[in-house]
């Protein structure tokens, strides 16, 4: 954000300079400065910079009402989401994938799946610590850990293919404690339960060496192959989007789980919902149509 009272300082601060270097740039040439032309710039420029001022004010009175109007409607929304959302994931079992680098988006994920009525029963934690660009590093894992390499399949994909398999339905289980020993997962949660909706939750804070398309897709498209439903989400200050790598896929986005609008849509797109939905410039709306109808 730009921060406009640095320029009226810093205009200021061009306004003398430029007013001691009239003085003594005519003192210089021998013909003495010209006081009540200086007075004159000065007391100009000290009136644009008054309006300057009572311009910036006004601004940020404005700025104080705007944001004050939006927490409160971001408190609104929040109260509003248990109505909303009751019942809309009833029974239903969520496994929740963390590929992005943003911790505190998993309790906000957890949160809205609760108020909808459904029950997050593991959270599974892709490493960032761990290279799956390093042909070597996976090797060695995959030998360690004995995970079986399909025709076709990269040591990569074979990795991420076994994990998709243990979150979905508890395959693997040895496994995947394997990798976690291994320093390629972190786990959390009940690894022997059947879930058909999948959360990854992704967001960046730097570039990663294109991690989306390294981890991101792959893992989706294992588990989309498996036949469940996969819906990827970031929050809406993430420092690098994943959304336009999900988008290549056939699975669902939402841009601003972090926000009310955002985790009612992540219900309702688990709920069977499709598209692509938030505040960036990649989202088709900002909530699905049916969560329009409730609110």
């Amino acid at each position: 954000m730009i921060d406009l009272r640095y320029h009226v300082y810093s205009l200021a601060a061009v306004i003398a300079a430029l007013a001691i270097g009239f003085v003594f740039g005519t003192s210089s040439l021998g013909k003495g400065a010209d006081v009540k032309q200086v007075e004159r710039i000065v007391n100009h420029y000290e009136r644009s910079i008054s309006s300057l001022r009572s311009s910036l004010s006004e601004q940020q009175d404005s700025l104080k009402t705007a944001r004050a109007d939006l927490n409160r409607a971001n408190s609104l929304c929040a109260e509003m989401m248990p109505v909303i959302l009751k019942g809309r994931l009833a029974y239903r079992n969520v496994a929740v994938v963390q590929t992005g680098d943003y911790d505190d988006l998993i309790p906000e994920i957890r949160a809205a799946i609760k108020d909808a009525g459904g029950n997050v029963t593991s959270v599974t934690r892709i490493s960032p610590d761990f290279n799956f660009n390093d042909d070597n590093a996976v090797a060695s894992v995959i030998s360690k850990v004995g995970v079986p390499v399909h025709v076709g399949e990269s040591g990569r994909e074979a990795l991420l293919r076994l994990v998709a398999e243990a979150v979905v339905g508890g395959r693997n289980k040895d496994k995947l404690l394997a990798l976690r020993d291994s320093g390629v997962v972190e786990l959390s949660g009940d690894y022997g339960r059947w879930n058909r909706l999948i959360v990854i939750a992704g967001g960046l804070r730097n570039s990663s060496a294109g991690r989306a398309g390294i981890v991101d897709a792959p893992l989706a498209e294992s588990l989309s192959n498996l036949g469940v439903r996969v819906v990827c989400c970031e929050p809406s200050d993430a420092e690098v989007s994943e959304i336009q790598e999900w988008q290549r896929l056939d699975v669902s986005t939402v841009d601003s789980a972090d926000k009310p609008w955002g985790r009612a849509a992540l219900v309702f797109a688990l709920a069977g919902e499709d598209g692509h939905f938030g505040q960036k410039r990649t989202a088709e709306r900002l909530i699905p149509r049916i969560a329009e109808t409730r609110l």
